[in-house]
Parts: C-alpha cells; structure tokens; sequence
C-alpha cells in the first residue's frame, strides 16, 4: 500500500476475557460494533 493511501475500515478481533487490551483498543479509536461467531459442521 502507497503512503499515501488511507483505509477507511478496519476489523481488529478481540477477547473479551482480556480486558486491559480491550481498554487499549477503545482508547486509540477502536468500538465495537458486533460479535462474531465460527460454527463448524461435521458433516
């Protein structure tokens, strides 16, 4: 990516079990806007 380019969007996957790097994300700009979820089928 050029300097000069700039992305609008980023997605950063957090723990909730660790709450000091959540206070951290908050405190630079980050805010949760979901929770995600991986559901795997055996099939």
């Amino acid at each position: 990516m050029a300097p000069a380019e700039r992305r609008r969007e980023v997605v950063l996957f957090t723990d909730p079990a660790y709450p000091t790097s959540d206070a951290v994300y908050r405190t630079i700009g980050f805010r949760p806007v979901g929770d995600h979820a991986l559901v795997m089928f055996a099939g």
